[in-house]
């Protein structure tokens, strides 16, 4: 008499009929489930491979369906790596991605990985440059002091290089003093 005739397994498992005088089969679960195997027992059921944490710290597991027993790890946003866990010989996890390394920086900008999720940088303009300090923005250029109108009415104004952020005033021929609007200014020469 065949055990197995009467279907006692789960459809994901085998049933192997155990020989006489035994009236029963057994049921094996296939690769990738596990269970009893029994249609009235726990049956079978696949194998959560992402219970054994195989993916890094900052990756999501994705259990791969029966017959599969693994798991695909995916880095989480703002990182990169294989996203396995670092217990795996040759294997790279998740690091944050150093979106610095790409360069998105004026040359006279400084560059500033924000942490992960963040996908991007902060770049800031040197010391006597104004602009947003990206490559594909506006940049840095230097800053014009003369812009603010330092010097007095009577003096010229002559704009010092980055990385000063001041300007030289200096008074017109035939006026004196030291030609700063907030200063002395420029008076007229006394005349003898």
């Amino acid at each position: 008499m065949d055990a197995c005739l009467a279907n006692p397994c789960d459809a994901k498992a085998t049933c192997k009929d155990n020989p006489a005088p035994a009236l029963n089969a057994t049921c094996t679960c296939k690769t990738g489930y596990r269970g009893d195997g029994l249609v009235s027992g726990t049956g079978c059921s696949d194998i959560d491979a992402c219970l054994t944490n195989p993916c890094d710290a900052k990756a999501t597991c994705k259990d791969n369906p029966a017959p599969s027993l693994g798991a695909a790890c995916t880095c989480n946003t703002g990182y990169t790596g294989d996203g396995l866990a670092k217990w795996h010989e040759g294997t790279s996890g998740c690091s944050d991605m150093g979106a610095c390394l790409d360069n998105p920086c004026h040359t006279k900008a400084t560059c500033i990985d924000n942490p992960a999720p963040a996908m991007d940088a902060t770049c800031t303009c040197y010391r006597g440059y104004t602009g947003d300090g990206l490559v594909s923005g506006s940049g840095c250029s230097e800053m014009d002091a003369c812009l603010a109108n330092p010097c007095d009415a009577k003096a010229t104004c002559k704009d010092n290089p980055a990385p000063a952020l001041d300007a030289t005033c200096t008074c017109k021929t035939g006026y004196n003093g030291d030609g700063l609007a907030s200063g002395t200014g420029c008076l007229e020469w006394p005349l003898i």
